[in-house]
């Protein structure tokens, strides 16, 4: 959390003349790339070429409800961190720059963004702002499907959340964080949402769910893991994500066989669903339906 201050967290920003990553799996880093290779060869004498480029920012945007569940999970790590902290404190703590970088973005006016003009077949949308520096080019890349004014009204709602945030009613002794998997999935993030002390998960619930989302559990990380969940040992947890890891142990049936294990059994799977991502959700049901088959066998 100490670190979340210094950046911003709602755009992906590559500084020219620094190493760029070359992991062409995510797509903007395949993006950054292309990009860089368009301005060398087709911009180099222009204004806005690559050697006036101060950096390359990726705007992102994602859903408001899930970003209300994230902050809310970030004023709960604050206080536990910093009992004696106040709102100004947390906001400046975790949001000084990307409070910083948003005010500024929305703060350009219309007429000094200027758009690129669709070049060899490039999709995304992508503007410059001369910020009068000496090195003054920023660049700006769009979803292709997204107009600057979309983010700018986004940013505006995002800086609205920060400084409103209802910091003072939110008790970190009477809730608790479930662990977050973030799963980009055509465009969509998919969160879970937060949960209270009322539905505190159990050690299989939650080994369950670092199953199917694919969040791998060792003995080494368990402990740490747990302690989210307010658990102390990870040992547990390790033992069950090993035996539920293995499709054999989630779909047979309870040894010795009982309706009311093969019951109880079926109501642990069904439980996690909304945990998942809708990949891994399809998964769960599909294995829920052969568990539920096993009662026609045994009849």
């Amino acid at each position: 959390m100490e670190e979340l201050g210094n950046r911003n967290l709602f755009t992906s920003e590559f500084i020219i003349g620094c190493e760029f990553p070359d992991n062409k799996k995510f797509e903007c880093i395949e993006t950054l790339h292309k990009w860089i290779n368009i301005k060398e060869k087709y911009y180099e004498r222009k204004v806005y070429n690559l050697e006036r480029t101060q950096y390359i920012a990726f705007l992102h945007i994602i859903d408001l409800k899930v970003f209300e569940g994230i902050l809310f999970d970030l004023v709960i790590i604050y206080k536990k961190y910093y009992p004696d902290g106040e709102k100004a404190d947390f906001i400046q703590h975790t949001f000084r720059y990307s409070l910083y970088s948003l005010e500024k973005f929305v703060n350009i006016q219309e007429l000094d963004l200027n758009y690129y003009e669709p070049y060899h077949g490039f999709d995304n949308a992508i503007y410059y702002y001369n910020d009068g520096s000496k090195c003054p080019i920023i660049d700006f890349i769009l979803e292709s499907t997204k107009e600057i004014e979309h983010y700018k009204q986004f940013y505006k709602k995002i800086i609205q959340l920060i400084n409103k945030v209802d910091f003072d009613s939110i008790n970190p002794e009477t809730n608790i964080i479930q662990p977050r998997q973030i799963i980009k999935k055509k465009d969509k993030l998919i969160i879970p949402l937060i949960e209270t002390k009322t539905d505190k998960l159990s050690v299989k619930q939650i080994a369950l769910i670092h199953v199917y989302n694919g969040i791998h559990i060792t003995r080494k990380n368990s402990d740490e893991i747990i302690a989210k969940y307010d658990f102390t040992s990870g040992e547990g947890l390790f033992q069950d994500f090993i035996k539920f890891s293995s499709p054999a142990n989630r779909k047979g049936k309870p040894d010795p066989f009982s309706d009311k294990k093969l019951d109880n059994k079926i109501k642990l799977f069904e439980s996690i669903i909304k945990y998942l991502s809708k990949e891994a959700q399809a998964r769960v049901k599909d294995e829920i339906k052969i568990l539920r088959s096993h009662k026609s066998e045994e009849i």
